[in-house]
């Protein structure tokens, strides 16, 4: 019936309704990893997750530069190429996204090179090819494993600090839910105590 009424008022298409309902959907399951900090077993786990996400975003910067560092190279390569001659497949259609695609696609293990023999710089991309692949299946994704492994180390020494830590921060998150000044009244001294964010800390 919703859907009908919306449809029949023009104000969302069935289509887009569709997207903003699974988008929706897609945000109600990732907030079930917040209220998984509410217990101890799990919020060991969310504290992983979200302290590896922080040590890999300098990272990821990085693996950001490569990939468009050879999505240029082989863009331009690329350019004026059409059928057997193109060394990249189409996408979407748009040559510059392509290019990323299809870096981000290799390093993935998807690959892609039947174009390579018929193009003029087949030495070039095959010399590119290699380099590309040894940077990014070998050195980078050795360097997130070793990143993670460290992560992973530096939480697991401080698991119960880190679940208690997690239990507080939900606490605090709601404490807009009492009165503090009515909880507190007639007190003379409050102490607010803050869990300490250094992970293996005393």
């Amino acid at each position: 019936m919703l859907i009908n009424t919306i449809g029949d008022n023009n104000v969302f298409s069935l289509s887009t309704l569709r997207a903003y309902v699974g988008v929706a959907a897609f945000i109600m399951w990732i907030k079930v990893f917040y209220w998984m900090r509410l217990y101890s077993s799990t919020a060991y786990y969310v504290k992983l997750i979200t302290q590896t996400l922080s040590d890999v975003k300098l990272f990821l910067l990085l693996c950001l530069i490569i990939v468009f560092a050879f999505a240029c190279l082989f863009h331009m390569l690329n350019i004026g190429m059409d059928g057997h001659d193109r060394a990249l497949i189409h996408y979407t259609g748009i040559p510059v996204l392509d290019s990323v695609i299809a870096i981000y696609m290799f390093a993935l293990g998807d690959f892609h090179y039947s174009g390579f023999i018929h193009s003029e710089y087949d030495y070039l991309l095959w010399f590119s090819f290699l380099v590309l692949t040894f940077l990014m299946i070998v050195v980078f994704m050795n360097m997130i494993i070793a990143i993670m492994g460290n992560t992973f180390g530096n939480v697991m020494a401080a698991q119960d600090e880190t679940s208690l830590g997690e239990n507080i921060g939900l606490i605090y998150d709601h404490i807009w839910l009492l009165d503090l000044k009515e909880e507190f009244k007639g007190k003379k001294y409050i102490i607010h105590v803050k869990p300490d964010v250094a992970i293996g800390s005393d």
